[in-house]
């Protein structure tokens, strides 16, 4: 009995010690990285790191937290952020943000408002902290920008893992559930009779190749290049306007893209009246497109939906000889 009493207790003062070094280990490591973030030119400001959960969690709360890289011209600011794991699966984390964050990039300030926002990441053993597995979930987002528009989201759910064949490939997911925005026209009350106030579901499926793994080193250095885009699945759907592509694309140096994508528009005659409706278009712009994708219905048409193969070279966007438009580079740096 006496044994067993002495085992229980030195079990009990070696786990607390690792709880407690372990800690101490997470909340330094934090704190250093956040810290150093300013050797490279960030901006980084925090206002406490604190570790909770003896003795089965690491749960490190961060507040009053502050990001930005203005060589990307990206800042982040949060009033909280805490990354949750278990003491013996260290590997696993959960981050969970707080009910208002807000972002800014070069076109203007985004407050994003979650009632739910969170996240499991997978990570490979290792200093390199190398990412295995993300699938996340937000509940009822609200975003509001400063230059005028918002949107509301019901519900999103976002997957990624890891190819195992390709180790540079990465395999997303994206649904995203009663999609509204005041660029849809149903906030404008210039709109009364227009577009109906009908929300969009949004679904993807696709499989993007990097240049080098999504690791630490990844935001510390130089983000991961695009290289290529497996497009498996976008459809899109508001009410009975329904949207479908698919196609490979090959990305270069420079982020522009080049390939091709089969579109499929269920009643683009309904899509252009609703854009109409919406103020999107000026009635000359209605008819010159109308008279396009008359043509277009003429040679790709089917079963009353127009199924288009859009050409892209180095972002340069045409179906045959037409061209349509630009792709903007897809790149973060």
């Amino acid at each position: 009995m006496r044994f067993l009493l002495i085992a229980v207790v030195a079990a009990s003062a070696i786990w607390s010690g690792y709880w407690w070094f372990g800690s101490r280990a997470i909340e330094s490591g934090l704190r250093d990285w956040l810290d150093g973030r300013t050797d490279v030119g960030w901006v980084s400001n925090y206002d406490s790191v604190r570790t909770r959960g003896y003795p089965n969690r690491f749960d490190t709360t961060v507040e009053g937290l502050q990001l930005a890289d203005p060589s990307n011209g990206v800042a982040w600011s949060a009033p909280l952020f805490q990354i949750l794991r278990l003491s013996y699966r260290p590997h696993h984390l959960i981050a969970v943000w707080p009910g208002e964050q807000t972002f800014a990039i070069p076109e203007g300030r985004v407050t994003l408002r979650t009632r739910q926002a969170r996240a499991s990441v997978v990570l490979e053993p290792g200093a390199d902290m190398a990412v295995d597995r993300v699938t996340a979930v937000f509940e009822d987002i609200d975003l509001d920008s400063s230059t005028g528009w918002s949107a509301e989201v019901t519900e999103g759910r976002f997957a990624a893992h890891v190819s195992d064949t390709k180790p540079h490939a990465v395999s997303l997911g994206v649904e995203a559930t009663g999609v509204r925005s005041s660029v849809m026209g149903s906030d404008d009350p210039a709109n009364a009779g227009g577009v109906p106030d009908v929300p969009a579901d949004l679904k993807l499926d696709a499989e993007l190749e990097f240049d080098s793994v999504w690791d630490r080193h990844a935001i510390e250095t130089r983000y991961p290049m695009l290289s290529s885009i497996r497009l498996d699945l976008l459809n899109v759907e508001r009410g009975d306007l329904k949207l479908k592509a698919a196609g490979d694309l090959t990305v270069d140096v420079d982020g522009l893209a080049s390939g091709t994508v089969s579109v499929r528009i269920g009643d683009w005659r309904e899509m252009l009246s609703a854009a109409s409706a919406a103020g999107w278009l000026s009635e000359s712009r209605l008819s010159v497109l109308e008279t396009g994708a008359a043509f277009l219905d003429r040679l790709y048409g089917k079963s009353g939906a127009l199924e288009v193969p859009l050409t892209l070279r180095r972002g340069r966007i045409s179906v045959g000889p037409v061209p349509l438009g630009t792709l903007g580079a897809l790149r973060l740096q």
